[in-house]
């Protein structure tokens, strides 16, 4: 379970590296993370990111990363469509913050941003 120096200190370290993202607790649902927005840059698309993670597992399970709209198709796993970009399991508690996931939307974002789909 999510302690509350965890979460007060991913919620500066949020607060720090990507003020435009806003916290977010929903106990009744049991999550808890961080939304905001990643403009595109080659596009201009507005991608509205969530970072979602279970209070009870947080920590030990990483959070998924949501994106909508999608840059492409392909890199969604699970019937939740969480995009799967972090293949390390078990989770690191150490690496796995909600910084660290976004880092990795910010370059999923640069990496399929504005590119056509693959022609079947």
């Amino acid at each position: 379970m999510i302690s509350r120096a965890r979460w007060t200190a991913e919620c500066k370290l949020m607060h720090n590296r990507f003020s435009g993202f806003e916290p977010f607790a929903k106990p009744q649902e049991g999550t808890c993370g961080f939304a905001g927005t990643i403009v595109g840059p080659r596009s201009g698309t507005k991608y509205t990111v969530t970072l979602r993670a279970s209070i009870a597992d947080y920590p030990w399970k990483k959070p998924g990363v949501y994106i909508e709209p999608r840059p492409e198709p392909h890199c969604y796993e699970g019937s939740d469509g969480r995009l799967s970009i972090c293949p390390r399991e078990p989770s690191d508690p150490m690496q796995d913050t909600f910084a660290q996931l976004l880092v990795f939307a910010f370059q999923y974002v640069r990496e399929f941003d504005g590119k056509p789909e693959e022609v079947k």
